[in-house]
């Protein structure tokens, strides 16, 4: 904490006041990174001529980001979110995925694209 921060919590007794004094300071940032992120992904296309590797990278920030600003996004959303985000070149794929149901996290959906 620095120490114009800590200075300001001195009188504060207790860890649950000061986390609660940071919240109030902080709060409305983190709302609006949260709210930037979960935006850019979706409105995040995969752009003709960019590999599926970098495009999923651009993809695995933005859920990143907004789980660092207290996103709450289960991995079956996730991957959801991300298949909207693919062009039209990978709907076989999709179409594959939902048939079969496979569950996998987004490093391995990274790696079968």
């Amino acid at each position: 904490m620095s120490n114009v921060l800590q200075k300001q919590h001195e009188e504060h007794q207790t860890a649950r006041h000061i986390m609660d004094n940071l919240e109030e300071m902080f709060g409305e940032q983190t709302i609006q990174a949260k709210t930037d992120a979960i935006k850019g992904l979706m409105n995040c296309r995969q752009k003709v001529g960019i590999p599926i590797k970098e495009h999923m990278m651009t993809v695995m920030a933005y859920l990143s980001e907004a789980q660092a600003n207290r996103a709450e996004i289960d991995d079956a959303t996730q991957l959801v979110m991300v298949f909207q985000t693919l062009s039209k070149d990978f709907d076989l794929f999709q179409a594959s995925y939902n048939l079969n149901r496979k569950e996998m996290s987004l490093t391995e959906l990274m790696k079968e694209l």
